[in-house]
């Protein structure tokens, strides 16, 4: 065990809340994709290892029951992930950087946002704009 692996938890705490789905195979980013021609989907790229990525991500489960309206969230561990990743930069064609957050509707990326941009107005705002319907 290396010493990030010891101390993983201190840095992102525990593993993804249930709001999240869990992308673990490169071909399920085909199916997120497909999936955002009827709905917003977003994709959430999370580091173990970088302290920015536990704000980042806390900032988006604060507010997961509001996305969860009209979004379906999905979270990449980049690390232990790293071919999922890979398949998000290449189909998607937005450059990698974690923490990230891609915003895919009707087939592709309409919004993305890293580092400290990742805030709850800015996410709830653009899910706004989409004029989705709201799931009750």
């Amino acid at each position: 065990m290396g010493l990030f692996d010891s101390i993983k938890g201190a840095f992102s705490g525990p593993e993804p809340a249930d709001c999240w789905h869990v992308l673990e195979k490169p071909e399920e980013v085909s199916d997120v994709a497909e999936a955002s021609r009827t709905s917003p989907q977003l994709i959430y790229k999370h580091s173990y290892r970088c302290a920015t990525c536990l704000f980042a991500r806390q900032r988006i489960e604060d507010i997961a029951d509001d996305i969860r309206k009209k979004a379906t969230l999905h979270f990449v561990d980049v690390l232990a992930r790293r071919p999922v990743s890979d398949r998000i930069t290449e189909m998607l064609a937005v450059r990698h950087e974690s923490p990230q957050l891609l915003l895919l509707y009707r087939g592709k990326v309409v919004w993305h946002a890293s580092h400290g941009a990742i805030k709850a107005d800015a996410v709830l705002s653009e899910l706004k704009k989409l004029d989705v319907p709201v799931d009750t």
